[in-house]
């Protein structure tokens, strides 16, 4: 789908850094917009000051960030991103941020991006009315970011070997799309809407949707699938030993597929 830019200006620092921005909603712009609704913020300062900005897990995604997320906005762009490492204690985190009059404007405006806080945004018009592979890809990217896969102990041998891919949010309205999109591509849902959690005595509205089972997986890994280690390892070790145990890094999972380290030590009672 070809994008409208005549509203688009350039900052002097835009055109001397030579900004580019897209021409069109191709699979690489789809898969960041659904980043970006996990991920990203825009935000735009009373000093005109527009910055741009991914943050996520140090430690699970911290090669994700270095080795996709920054080529991927550089091919996008020609943006050249900075970033950063939060090593405190309980609040490590890795960052992407940029400044750009042109690529916010473009984001917000064109794509349909929200500044700012993202709990009452929805899916962009530009993701809706693409394609199934302009869908599937923006489904890949907040997959990447907002979902996540783990193996249950639901079968009688004490393996994690059962799969459930997991989405929760509170913004109600982007859930429920979510959801749609899911169902329209034939996958199975269990989803709660609008129910109430707390947390530190404080009430809040929680929405979850799971994608329970090996077909639900295999579906999703043939036709959507990710890009990142943390769900891939995962994903791999599941296919090698047919399970995969909870509470392991991202780095105990590759050792695991290197052959560096048991599986079983992963288990309270030997397998």
């Amino acid at each position: 789908m070809e994008l409208k830019k005549s509203n688009i200006s350039y900052s002097r620092s835009d055109l001397k850094r030579n900004i580019k921005l897209p021409q069109e909603i191709n699979s690489k712009l789809a898969h960041l917009i659904g980043i970006h609704l996990g991920d990203g913020t825009l935000v735009l300062k009373k000093n005109y000051d527009y910055w741009i900005s991914y943050t996520g897990h140090l430690t699970e995604e911290f090669q994700w960030y270095h080795n996709y997320l920054l080529p991927l906005l550089k091919e996008i762009f020609n943006a050249d991103f900075h970033i950063q490492e939060d090593r405190r204690f309980k609040r490590s985190s890795i960052r992407i941020y940029f400044r750009s009059k042109a690529v916010l404007s473009f984001l917000h405006y064109v794509v349909g991006l929200p500044l700012g806080n993202k709990k009452n945004c929805s899916i962009p018009k530009t993701i809706l009315k693409g394609n199934d592979k302009t869908k599937k890809n923006f489904l890949k990217g907040l997959a990447d970011t907002e979902f996540s896969l783990r193996f249950s102990n639901k079968t009688t041998n004490g393996k994690y070997s059962y799969p459930v891919i997991s989405y929760g949010t509170s913004n109600t309205n982007l859930a429920k799309s979510i959801n749609s999109m899911l169902l329209r591509y034939g996958f199975k849902t269990y989803s709660r809407f609008a129910f109430r959690t707390w947390r530190n005595n404080i009430p809040l509205v929680s929405n979850c949707i799971y994608l329970n089972g090996v077909k639900n997986l295999e579906k999703w890994m043939k036709e959507i699938g990710f890009s990142s280690p943390k769900h891939l390892t995962k994903y791999s070790i599941w296919r090698k030993f047919n399970h995969c145990p909870p509470n392991t890094t991202l780095k105990d999972r590759e050792n695991i597929l290197k052959g560096n380290l048991d599986l079983n030590r992963f288990y309270s009672k030997p397998l």
